[in-house]
């Protein structure tokens, strides 16, 4: 294989037992809501049922970080469904709230659990959820335009459409059984050809237990061949700890529209707490960065207002908030393998830990091996046991949280164990892990489904795409492809280590073969490959060599996958012709 170092595979990550007599927090819900609740009136009290799936005792806390919500941890009572729970007893303090959607989080903690702390986001509609009036920027080519919103009691809706022009319908997504919210769907059409202007419908909306609910919403579409622009995320939301590094995050901007869309400036505006608020535009994306200098620990808010050649106003808000320093925290659920993110983890594997506070320093890559168990200041403990570390990098990125990669050892103790982090010497919070001997997973490249692949000639096996060296592979040819998580090899190679580049190399036990073809075929292509093992000169980089079978499916989406009869891969697509 081509020779490529340690940096450019990083970046390709970036794309045992339980404590003796520990207590483990799991809550029966993480969210509550949308809760509706009529503007002036206080929302009474949610409760979320908190219980000990480990030993010892709980001992809760819960703070809350917006001052409309006032949680207290309860007396133990049997739980809704089985055993003893703590009710963790949400009070929505909501009267003095403005008429709109808000967010809080509500965190429940105890310093000595597994698994703690864990937050609970609360979600109200103050006034409903059902929209005064809804506006729509729609194209005049036929593209469908939707909008939604979520209610708590089912209604019913009357649908005026324009007399003549574009469409207009509403629509309710299917609900389970134990569903409290409903959602509905308002979609719009204009056929090609539609005459640019106004048109004006309505959308009656009754039966509602919940009397805001029960209203005729006007509606205005705007019938358009010039851009139309959506911006992601709507709401750009921040969190860092006091006296960290300034915080950019990126506000993508779509383009929905007919004609193509031209950025002329980003201005900032209604700013609270000071000018810790700034924006550019850099390639057509808008870089919001935060600068938490001298900000005390509380929610600050702001405004980016983007001016362009769009049909429709382009804005977002800008919320920050600055938390006060503590000890490096890993989410619960946040220690996922680096290929497929799922939670089981392999031995050998590269893990992902995401969390907050995880460094208090810029983000730090390590660049030799064999790799060390201190980066940055930060380090990991599986089980007590210090593991080695690829990359660190705190929540001051562009990414939500902070992450780590990190090397689950080929020596840790298969099934449930404990991860923690330490930054600086201060111990974080411990959360549990599962650890199985075999858990291969394909790396994917980042385009839908097509995995980290490469043809013979250095080229993806995928379609042919502008800006990428890219074909389709066709029978014959030999592909390597790139994965995670196979486990153990023979010879073994140490933790940490670079992989062997000459024999004997570190081969995978257990006879592996590769499928060509989708869950749809009875008997897929099947063909034995020519290497699996550690990919020569990485830690933790998987490769199998494998030539494409002459009764291999054509196509531009094949799905590729690898089994041993005991384990099976995930699937990756390739281009076949």
């Amino acid at each position: 294989m081509k020779n490529i170092s340690i940096q450019t595979i990083s970046c390709l990550l970036v794309f045992a037992g339980l404590l003796p007599g520990a207590a483990k927090l799991r809550l029966a819900s993480t969210t509550v809501g949308p809760v509706s609740i009529a503007q002036g009136q206080s929302g009474g009290v949610q409760v979320v049922e908190a219980s000990n799936f480990g030993d010892s005792s709980l001992s809760l806390t819960a703070s809350a970080n917006v001052t409309w919500l006032s949680p207290n941890v309860g007396a133990q009572h049997p739980c809704t469904f089985n055993g003893t729970c703590s009710p963790v007893n949400i009070r929505l303090d909501t009267a003095s709230l403005a008429k709109g959607s808000f967010t809080g989080i509500v965190t429940v903690a105890d310093p000595n659990a597994i698994d703690a702390p864990q937050t609970i986001v609360v979600t109200v509609q103050i006034g409903g959820g059902v929209p005064d009036k809804v506006e729509l920027y729609v194209p005049n080519n036929g593209r469908a335009v939707t909008q939604s919103f979520q209610t708590n009691a089912r209604v019913t809706a009357n649908v005026t459409a324009p007399g003549t022009g574009p469409k207009l319908s509403l629509s309710m997504a299917a609900a389970g059984s134990y569903d409290f919210a409903f959602s509905y769907t308002i979609q719009t059409s204009a056929p090609a050809g539609t005459q640019e202007q106004d048109y004006t419908g309505s959308i009656n909306v009754n039966g509602s237990t919940f009397a805001p609910d029960n209203k005729t919403v006007p509606v205005t579409l705007h019938v358009t061949s010039k851009p139309i622009v959506s911006t992601f995320p709507t709401t750009i939301s921040i969190r860092t700890a006091q006296g960290t590094t300034r915080v950019d995050k990126w506000l993508i901007l779509s383009n929905t529209g007919v004609n193509a869309l031209a950025i002329t400036g980003v201005t900032v505006s209604g700013v609270t707490g000071g000018t810790w608020l700034s924006a550019k535009v850099t390639n057509g994306i808008i870089v919001a960065t935060a600068d938490p200098t001298g900000l005390a620990p509380g929610n600050y808010t702001g405004k980016l207002t983007v001016a362009s050649n769009a049909a429709n106003p382009v804005s977002a808000d800008v919320q920050l908030e600055i938390v006060a320093v503590k000890g490096p925290t890993v989410l619960t659920g946040g220690v996922i393998d680096n290929a497929a993110g799922e939670s089981t983890l392999a031995l050998g594997g590269i893990v992902s830990i995401y969390g907050e506070q995880l460094t208090a320093g810029d983000p730090v890559q390590e660049t030799q091996l064999p790799l060390k168990t201190t980066l940055g200041g930060t380090r990991v403990f599986l089980n007590d046991v210090a593991i080695p570390v690829y990359t660190v990098a705190g929540s001051h990125v562009v990414n939500t949280t902070g992450q780590i990669n990190a090397v689950i050892p080929y020596e840790a103790q298969v099934g449930d164990g404990v991860l923690r982090v330490e930054r600086d010497g201060v111990r974080g919070n411990s959360v549990s892990v599962k650890i199985a001997r075999v858990v291969p997973r394909i790396l994917k490249l980042g385009i839908g489904n097509y995995g980290i692949i490469i043809n013979q000639d250095g080229s993806y096996p995928i379609p042919e795409t502008a800006g990428i060296f890219s074909h389709p592979a066709t029978a014959g040819d030999a592909l390597v492809i790139y994965a995670l998580g196979f486990g153990p090899t023979v010879p073994p190679v140490q933790t940490g280590v670079a992989a062997p580049g000459q024999e004997p190399l570190a081969r995978v036990p257990g006879n592996f073969k590769v499928y060509f073809g989708g869950s749809g075929l009875a008997n897929p292509p099947v063909t034995e490959p020519l290497y699996v093992g550690l990919a020569p000169g990485f830690v933790g980089l998987y490769q199998i060599n494998v030539v494409v079978p002459a009764s291999a499916p054509k196509g531009p989406d094949i799905s590729v996958y690898l089994s041993n009869d005991i384990v099976i891969s995930n699937r990756a697509s390739i281009a076949i012709q």
